[in-house]
């Protein structure tokens, strides 16, 4: 029998018999003294048989044998696909254990090995076999059947660097970052050639993000050890600063308040009012409440600027109201009696010759 098939029945063969008998008349009980309730290992096990009786025979006894021979297990090398790095230890699969075993079992596990080279080398590119050997145990025979193991380009990550730019600013070059490297290698020793990298964005263009991208140009990877996967990145625009400054002014109290301009600080790239959907408007805020002005300083100010290109910063200006001087001037009569009583007038008017009541 083999390793695994379990302990057989033993049965007896006679000799000797005559007149057409087949057995004795008691027949033996046969088996095997060194059998146990656990299966039996690899080995030659003596059989006995005892106990058979019959008037007209007597009996002789004449051991035998069982012989527990080797179950064949089948060892395969694997077959396996990994990127271009260092060489996996390899492990095999078994076919045929018996009783339970498993390959903590064996005496001695076998060992794979790979034309690709040693375990932790850096394997080519390419086809390989690989073979495992060296397996041990008293209850099996070992057959082996090879492997395949293929290499294949590691992929590398190019990415395009992005940015976050002002609007107007100049646009940096677009340029790649690589990573994926294997076993400490870089661009410098693993690499040849450079993508072609850009953006669509320029100075002019509006507040927004904007694609960057590589494409392959004349990258090349040494030995095909790497296949590339290009990755997109951003480029913000951000808006710019523009800065408002309200107009200051001087008057005299009774004068008219004068318009209040804005003047502008920072325009990108030959820009303009054309650039601002809504212009700021300008003013004193104190007169905005219906009273004339006294005499004093007021801020001036605007506000209400917006566009999509510039964020904005406001500097006040001021208006002052100098006091007016005022002229009083002799009205009446022109002529008075010598002794007598007369009401005399005067004519009050602002440095400006505006009259002025009371």
């Amino acid at each position: 029998i083999y390793y695994g098939d379990g302990w057989p029945l033993i049965g007896a063969k006679y000799s000797g018999l005559v007149n057409g008998d087949t057995e004795p008349e008691f027949t033996p009980t046969c088996d095997i003294p060194q059998g146990t309730n656990k299966p039996p290992l690899v080995g030659s096990y003596a059989t006995t048989c005892s106990g058979a009786s019959d008037p007209n025979y007597t009996m002789t006894y004449v051991s035998g044998s069982l012989t527990v021979r080797k179950h064949r297990l089948t060892v395969t090398a694997p077959t396996v696909t990994f990127h271009y790095g260092p060489i996996p230890a390899l492990s095999p699969t078994y076919s045929g254990f018996q009783n339970g075993d498993t390959r903590d079992s064996l005496n001695t596990r076998p060992v794979c090995t790979t034309s690709a080279g040693a375990v932790g080398a850096l394997a080519q590119i390419g086809p390989y076999t690989d073979d495992c050997t060296g397996a041990g145990d008293p209850n099996y025979d070992f057959k082996y059947i090879q492997g395949s193991v293929t290499v294949t380009p590691a992929p590398l990550r190019v990415k395009a660097t992005g940015a976050t730019i002002v609007h107007g600013d100049r646009v940096p070059a677009v340029t790649a970052r690589y990573s994926g490297f294997v076993a400490g290698e870089s661009a410098a020793t693993a690499l040849t050639g450079a993508p072609v990298c850009s953006t669509g964005a320029t100075s002019a263009s509006p507040t927004g993000s904007y694609a960057t991208s590589c494409t392959l140009g004349t990258l090349a990877a040494k030995g095909g050890h790497y296949r590339f996967r290009f990755v997109r990145g951003t480029l913000k625009v951000l808006p710019a600063l523009l800065t408002i400054s309200a107009s200051s002014a001087s008057i005299t109290y009774g004068d008219r308040i004068p318009a209040i301009t804005a003047t502008y600080a920072g325009w990108k790239n030959h820009d303009g009012l054309a650039q601002l959907t809504s212009k700021p408007a300008c003013g004193v805020a104190a007169s905005q409440h219906g009273n004339a002005l006294s005499a004093g300083t007021y801020k001036s100010e605007c506000s209400g600027a917006a566009s999509p290109d510039y964020r904005f910063s406001y500097i006040t200006g001021s208006l002052t109201v100098r006091r007016s001087g005022v002229k009083v001037a002799y009205a009446g009569p022109q002529a008075i009696t010598r002794g007598g009583r007369a009401t005399l007038t005067a004519l009050l008017r602002s440095a400006a010759g505006r009259p002025i009541q009371g």
